[in-house]
């Protein structure tokens, strides 16, 4: 029906360690915005996207990197 695509985005947040990752984690997943996952690049932890969904807009990415403000 549709091509296969898949893209992975690695993005970091200043300042932040694995706890506030993991906690920026889980209130995205219970909010019901998205489930991003932390993940390891090279020892570091940083914020995994993963764009499953062919229709995912610019908003929905926007409203998770705001979502990282303090």
């Amino acid at each position: 029906v549709r091509p296969s695509s898949l893209s992975i985005v690695l993005f970091r947040r200043t300042g932040w360690d694995d706890q506030r990752y993991t906690r920026w984690s889980h209130q995205l997943l219970r909010d019901q915005i998205a489930f991003v996952t932390p993940t390891k690049w090279e020892g570091e932890t940083v914020a995994r996207l993963a764009f499953l969904h062919p229709d995912t807009d610019e908003a929905l990415v926007r409203r998770i990197f705001e979502s990282m403000r303090d």
